[in-house]
């Protein structure tokens, strides 16, 4: 059977490193978060491009997602990856869409 949700997480000792879920339904909250420390060592990129591979050899074309601006969001992470913002909003959060058929 296959599992509707993809899940990617790595721990060390007793610290989780980053956790990344997927949802096929739209309605469920997706999350991918990298645990202060280890931001901008490129731990969630590695995720995110693990995630984006499984995602084109599904036929997946675009992959959106809404995140907090501002100096501690993760809006430059996004952006650095080739997500652009589509002009939406989620409440007070930027919607962003990043094309998996380039």
């Amino acid at each position: 059977m296959h599992d509707p949700d993809v899940h990617f997480k790595r721990m060390t000792a007793a610290t989780v490193l980053d956790v990344c879920k997927l949802s096929y339904a739209l309605s469920d909250e997706q999350r991918n978060m990298v645990a202060g420390p280890f931001q901008g060592k490129g731990y969630g990129a590695r995720a995110i491009h693990r995630l984006l591979a499984h995602l084109r050899s599904m036929g997946v074309r675009e992959l959106y997602t809404c995140c907090e601006t501002g100096p501690a969001g993760p809006e430059g992470f996004y952006r650095r990856l080739g997500f652009t913002p589509t002009g939406d909003y989620y409440g007070d959060q930027p919607e962003y869409v990043l094309r998996l058929d380039k």
